[in-house]
């Protein structure tokens, strides 16, 4: 199968051309903000920094203070990457990003990115505090339950506010695929997107045994019945298999290994006496960064072996093969999206399977 028949070839070839980039992006970026981590930790800089911090009463708005000062001048080091990557998105139309939205985007990434990295760095130095140099196994098994939480709940919470979908064949289409999987249809809602995008894009929410279903405006617009139902069935079957308890164990395991690099990167940087204290979080900053670095390939490969799974099974349900093609074709004709496979970007930037790879998994089904 061969979709650039229907792709604009410059959108091909910049399609191409940004993710090769970005995949060289992905492995530069972060050793850019570990060597400015190490600077930060190994200069004046640092206890500047602690100071600053130092003047509020509590110690845990020291440590909010002290971690967004970091994160501050991590983001500044990040701001270049971050516009090469909006200028390369904005040759891909309809993905044309506005200076001012990104720049917006941009800060709302900051702020929470910043607010994760404060509570994974504050749970890490709460985990020294108690259990000293084992703190890792102690964050490893603390981390267990939180893991089964997060990748083990497949449902997603309900919808409101939105209308009901008023046509009445879409809507009979959808419910019979429902009933044939044994669930209920509560209801198909409209949302109205194509005020402020071309995106296409649809959500499948389940909970007690009731489906719901959100179309955009603009997925109605492109796609017929058929391919609705398609569309359905993918989001419907990736709530259902999620991963399973053999992924979650790895996921544990993955978990460990994080931990583990983390604590010993730590140990062989900072001095026992600075172990667990403030002046060292750059350091365990910079660890993150790594472990997470070393555990994101498997955890990419685990998703995107899920959603070649996930076509398979809803190409079953649907059982046209042309139809599935033509779904995921207009849904990338109006979003950018990654045709052709890049090694860094798969490795270390993205969990979603590549367009040709998902086009190809249903020719061999």
């Amino acid at each position: 199968i061969n979709p650039f028949n229907v792709l604009d070839e410059s959108f091909v070839l910049k399609s191409e051309t940004f993710y090769d980039l970005t995949g060289i992006s992905i492995l530069v970026e972060p050793i850019c903000l570990v060597l400015v981590l190490l600077f930060i930790y190994t200069t004046s800089l640092n206890d500047k920094l602690l100071q600053l911090s130092g003047k509020l009463r509590f110690k845990i708005t020291q440590f909010i203070l002290y971690t967004f000062m970091i994160g501050m001048i991590l983001h500044v080091a990040r701001l270049p990457f971050s516009f090469l990557n909006n200028l390369r998105w904005r040759d891909i139309p309809p993905g044309e990003v506005p200076f001012g939205t990104w720049f917006v985007n941009y800060l709302g990434d900051v702020f929470s990115t910043w607010g994760l990295a404060a509570f994974v760095l504050g749970f890490l130095y709460v985990c020294m505090h108690y259990f000293k140099k084992r703190w890792w196994l102690a964050g490893w098994f603390i981390s267990i339950p939180i893991i089964y939480l997060l990748f083990g709940n497949s449902s997603l919470p309900g919808v409101s506010g939105l209308e009901k979908l008023e046509q009445p064949e879409t809507v009979t289409a959808i419910e019979a695929f429902i009933e044939k999987e044994e669930l209920t249809l509560e209801g198909v809602y409209l949302f109205e997107a194509s005020e402020w995008t071309e995106t296409l894009d649809l959500s499948v929410h389940v909970a007690g045994g009731e489906v719901q279903v959100v179309v955009w405006d603009t997925t109605l617009a492109a796609l017929t019945n058929e391919e609705l139902v398609y569309i359905v069935a993918n989001e419907l079957y990736a709530l259902e298999n999620g991963p399973s308890a053999m992924q979650i164990v790895i996921l544990i395991a993955l978990s460990y290994v994080a931990f583990f690099v983390t604590s010993r990167v730590i140990q062989r940087i900072v001095p026992e006496e600075q172990y667990g204290q403030f002046h060292s979080v750059p350091v365990s900053w910079a660890a993150l960064l790594l472990a997470m670095f070393i555990v994101m390939p498997v955890m990419n490969n685990f998703d995107r072996d899920e959603q070649l799974h996930v076509d398979r099974l809803a190409l079953e349900a649907v059982n046209q093969p042309e139809v599935a093609v033509e779904a995921l074709k207009k849904m990338a004709l109006h979003q950018p999206v990654q045709l052709n496979e890049s090694l860094l970007f798969d490795l270390f930037g993205t969990s979603r399977v590549s367009l040709i790879e998902r086009l190809e998994n249903i020719n061999e089904k």
